[in-house]
Parts: structure tokens; C-alpha cells; sequence
């Protein structure tokens, strides 16, 4: 993202409920990613990421109103999930919300969850009403996402309240629920970004596996060849009865810094399905 201030990250746009497209046919979950991205590259090296998101939280809220948005429906808010962290000499520093997702690996090969996905319980429940469908004989796609449409709202309208969940929409009660904070560079090695898309699907015992499988399996192969295999497996299950998840494949986005002190190496990868 922004080299020259060593800010890096990952941001997941969410299309508004109300599906808002733009005159060149953007969604507003890709404006409100786009923004915050473009926030995030002229990030002054003095400002607080979390300053920095609230500007951009801010900026949200003004474009939603100038193309006439109803800001007081949160279901036709743009929205984005982030995770950014920002590398310091002795110290990295984060913000999140929503399902974007931060780790970090050190010198003893363990991992650590940084975050919390805010959004896991909500899609669970989500999923356990995709599965009601399935069962009252609702098979076709379409026909599933209008049945699940009415919770998916009453889900939007938790974003940014006690007990739901953070993420850039407008609204100033982002500040409140962001996660931030800040962990040593000592014996660091690696700082890892990503969104949603690389790891829901997955399932173990314990949810710690699920993130230790993933991490383990993007230093093994590369995190664009672990992304490309989970591509294929996804499309190999295309009625995601093997694996359930809402749709067949989402966005999926990474960055892995790594420690210049260790090795000197910075991988980055994008790869989104249309």
C-alpha cells in the first residue's frame, strides 16, 4: 500500500444491500474500499491509523450522501472490512474490523492471532438459515439468497452497534468498535493481512487450527498458489455442499510482510472473482 510510510493491508468491500452501482458501474462496497485505500496510500507518517480510518469513514459518509444514499438505512450503506497495520522501527502498529483478519509469526515458528473476526457469528447463523432453506426444498441460488435476504439485512443494521460489528460505513460509531493496538518487533518475523475469502470454508475442532492450517499452508506453498488451489477447490464444489459458505468463492486478498531483519522479502497478492 503506502511504501514510503510502511503502511500495508487489506480492505473488503461489501455491496450494500440496496445494490447501488456508480455511472462506470462500481458497487459501493468497492467505492467504500477504494477510498479507504486511497486514504491509507497519502497516510501522513505522524497520523494514528485509527485517525486515519475516521477520515476516510468520514469521506465514506459524504459520498454516500452526495449520490443521495439514505444513511439512516444501514442496508443501502457502503461498507468494507479492513485490516491495516503500519511498520515502525521497534513496534508494528493496527487497526481492524469486520472479518479482515491480522496474524503475526516469530522466531519460534508459533503464530499469533492478532484479531478477532467480528462477523463469524453472524455468518454462522447465516449458514444454519442457508441450511433451513436447503431442508424446506429451496435449491436454486437465486431463490436461497432471497430467503436469506431478510437476515442478511437484520445483519447490516449490527454493523457498528454494541454486540455487532465494526466496519467502515459512515458512521461515526466506527471509532468505538475498531479494534486497535500495537505489538513489538521483537523476535517478529511476519505480519500477515487477509480477507475473508482466504479462509472461510475451512473447519476444524478448534477455530486456532483453522488460522494455523491456513498460515502453515501460505509458507509452504506461497500465499497466490495457496489462493489459486482454494480457487480450484471451491469450484470443485460449486453447490458448497462439501464445504458450507454462502457463495462459491470470495475475493481473496493477502499480504504477507516479512521482517527485513530475517529475510528481506514482501509478497502481495489480489486475486478477485468477478
Amino acid at each position: 500500500m503506502n511504501e514510503r510510510n510502511q503502511v500495508y493491508g487489506v480492505v473488503d468491500g461489501a455491496t450494500s444491500l440496496g445494490g447501488y452501482r456508480d455511472e462506470s458501474g462500481y458497487t459501493g462496497g468497492y467505492i467504500a474500499a477504494q477510498l479507504l485505500a486511497a486514504h491509507a496510500l497519502e497516510a501522513a507518517d505522524g497520523m494514528p491509523l485509527e485517525q486515519m480510518v475516521m477520515q476516510a469513514n468520514a469521506a465514506l459518509r459524504d459520498r454516500m450522501k452526495e449520490a443521495g444514499i439514505d444513511t439512516a438505512d444501514k442496508a443501502q450503506l457502503w461498507s468494507a472490512a479492513f485490516a491495516l497495520f503500519r511498520v515502525r522501527e521497534d513496534w508494528i502498529e493496527y487497526v481492524q474490523a469486520g472479518d479482515c483478519m491480522l496474524f503475526a509469526r516469530y522466531e519460534d515458528g508459533t503464530y499469533r492471532r492478532l484479531t478477532h473476526d467480528q462477523v463469524a457469528p453472524f455468518d454462522r447463523a447465516l449458514l444454519h438459515k442457508r441450511q433451513e432453506a436447503l431442508e424446506l426444498g429451496i435449491g436454486e441460488p437465486a431463490e436461497i439468497l432471497r430467503y436469506l435476504l431478510p437476515f442478511q439485512r437484520e445483519n447490516r443494521f449490527r454493523a457498528n452497534t454494541p454486540g455487532g460489528y465494526a466496519v467502515l460505513n459512515g458512521d461515526p460509531a466506527l471509532e468505538r468498535g475498531m479494534e486497535t493496538g500495537r505489538i513489538s518487533r521483537s523476535g517478529l518475523t511476519a505480519i500477515y493481512a487477509v480477507t475473508d475469502g482466504l479462509f472461510h470454508g475451512m473447519e476444524a475442532e478448534n477455530q486456532d487450527d483453522v488460522w494455523t492450517q491456513m498460515l502453515e499452508a501460505i509458507d509452504r506453498q506461497g500465499l497466490e498458489a495457496y489462493a489459486k488451489r482454494l480457487i480450484e477447490r471451491e469450484q470443485a464444489d460449486s453447490d458448497c455442499s462439501v464445504c458450507q459458505r454462502l457463495k462459491i468463492s470470495d475475493d481473496k486478498t493477502g499480504i504477507v510482510w516479512t521482517n527485513p531483519a530475517a529475510v528481506n522479502a514482501h509478497l502481495e497478492v489480489n486475486m478477485r472473482e468477478k
